[in-house]
């Protein structure tokens, strides 16, 4: 540990700070996009339109074949 904060120090960045909050978070917001994958990803096999929440949570709020109801 010691070689790391030596080098750290020697670039000048800071040691990234390990705190159980941000692992908590990052845990909690990864579990979040599986589900919401999970739902969109039920969604289509049904044929049903996925939730706008959803979508915007995985980032494919803008994509248009995801708005209007999933064709074969």
């Amino acid at each position: 540990m010691n070689v790391a904060r030596n080098l750290s120090v020697a670039m000048g960045r800071p040691l990234p700070a390990l705190r159980f909050r941000n692992i908590v978070r990052d845990v909690v917001e990864t579990i979040g996009l599986v589900v919401a994958a999970g739902r969109v990803a039920s969604a289509m096999e049904s044929r049903r339109t996925p939730e706008q929440n959803d979508l915007e949570r995985l980032g494919l709020g803008d994509v248009a074949e995801m708005k209007s109801p999933y064709r074969a």
